[in-house]
């Protein structure tokens, strides 16, 4: 064998490792082979294609669409590079491009559900999602009801359109056809968090994390869950703040207003009870490991606790401040225990919300 022989047999064994790692979702890897190979002289339509895909999954996607536009003009009948066309030129927001290319991957293969999964994707990324959208995401599955992706990509844009009763439906479609789909199993958590099903979001990003322990999406995705039911006992706090403050504002507490206690007693009630509630009710939706849930959250994300000891030293210091309002008679120790507790419920709130700011950001 001559070394130039023995160089294309490499250049060979090289493009078919590239193309592997893209079927195990290893782009970064790939992406790194098909540099080595191109620059050693291989620059064939399908390293180009295989290049454009690795791009594109590597968020490259200005590098991705230069190597598509090279493997189309050298292969102008290949439906392949049209799409790879397409997808990095909607990601580059050059929304013409991109919907000229996938009309043309259409034409030249119209039985390919890939062709028509992908115009439903160029239409999302153009924000251009219509009629003929769905039509397309419907032809995708009357070609291949048997697969799970395009129940994934009507599931996908569904989601994109706020039908999130459709997404789940569509994601469950893709489970039956492919029980260990990741992407169904995130989509359907992700749902049940956009339409505030804290309890079934976290459960569901919990067997997750159970059944893949390393997986970072699934812990973040899980603490994601936490720190939005959080976020609403943050709400129930803040709301009850502003209207403990306005009543101690407009009433005279101080020479004896019955009806301002009152309603700072009923005021009072009212935030222990919607906190009771919204314990209890995710409580019950974490159904039988719920109880094992709670005490291991202090395990799984430490930050949240910081966050929970926050929000109870607001709720005691809310407690405190109602109190000694209904109870005040003018004394001075009184006063300076209503300003200290109106001072820490004030500052506990205003701590809550930047740090659970910041925690997000950091997720």
């Amino acid at each position: 064998m001559t070394t130039q022989g023995a160089s294309a047999t490499r250049d060979d064994d090289d493009v078919r490792i590239a193309q592997l790692c893209l079927d195990l979702g290893k782009a970064r890897e790939a992406r790194t082979i098909l540099t080595r190979v191109i620059a050693a002289g291989d620059d064939t339509p399908t390293t180009a294609l295989l290049m454009a895909q690795a791009c594109f999954a590597t968020r490259a996607t200005r590098e991705g669409l230069d190597f598509a536009r090279r493997a189309v003009g050298r292969d102008p009948e290949n439906a392949w590079g049209w799409r790879l066309l397409a997808a990095n030129a909607a990601a580059n927001r050059d929304h013409d491009i991109a919907f000229a290319a996938v009309l043309r991957a259409i034409e030249l293969d119209p039985d390919n559900w890939r062709t028509h999964a992908e115009r439903v994707e160029v239409d999302m990324a153009c924000k251009r999602a219509h009629e003929d959208t769905w039509d397309s995401a419907q032809r995708a599955v009357e070609l291949a009801g048997d697969e799970a992706g395009p129940f994934l990509t009507s599931a996908r844009l569904a989601r994109y359109n706020g039908h999130l009763d459709g997404a789940k439906m569509f994601y469950r479609e893709a489970l039956k056809r492919d029980p260990g789909n990741s992407e169904a199993t995130h989509g359907i958590a992700r749902a049940r968090l956009d339409s505030n099903d804290m309890a079934g979001a976290t459960v569901a990003f919990s067997d997750m994390l159970a059944r893949n322990p390393r997986s970072r999406s699934a812990s973040r995705s899980l603490r994601r869950a936490v720190l939005r039911t959080l976020e609403w006992v943050t709400g129930i706090l803040l709301v009850g703040l502003i209207v403990v403050g306005m009543l101690a504002i407009l009433g005279d507490v101080d020479h004896g207003a019955a009806v301002v206690k009152a309603l700072l007693a009923v005021t009072l009630a009212l935030i222990l009870a919607g906190l009771v509630f919204a314990f209890d009710r995710y409580r019950r939706g974490l159904g039988e490991g719920g109880p094992e849930f709670l005490r291991s959250l202090p395990r799984l994300s430490p930050g949240l606790m910081v966050l929970a000891a926050l929000q109870a030293l607001v709720l005691v210091c809310g407690i405190l401040l109602v109190v000694t309002l209904i109870a005040g008679h003018g004394g001075g120790g009184l006063g300076l225990t209503t300003a200290v507790a109106a001072i820490g419920a004030s500052g506990g709130i205003v701590a809550c919300l930047l740090y659970t700011g910041v925690f997000r950001a950091a997720l």
